[in-house]
């Protein structure tokens, strides 16, 4: 297992509000390193005040995590 490397890729809109060690911990095995950069999507939506106040804005974030194996 310690020859197992996972980087994680997020692009989302603000990328100083992921919590990169939060990211990494949801990895079960590996040597993990993360990255987050500005990318993805945010777009207005409609708020259901149900969910609370300020909810009318959709945002996507895409991730890519890459695995390597050494030999």
């Amino acid at each position: 297992m310690d020859q197992i490397e996972v980087e994680i890729l997020i692009a989302c809109p603000r990328p100083e509000a992921v919590d990169l060690e939060q990211v990494k911990k949801e990895l079960p095995i590996g040597q993990k390193s993360a990255q987050a950069v500005a990318g993805g999507m945010q777009a207005q939506g409609l708020c259901v005040p149900q969910f609370g106040s300020g909810c009318d804005q959709i945002i996507v974030a895409n991730a890519a995590v890459t695995v390597y194996v050494s030999q």
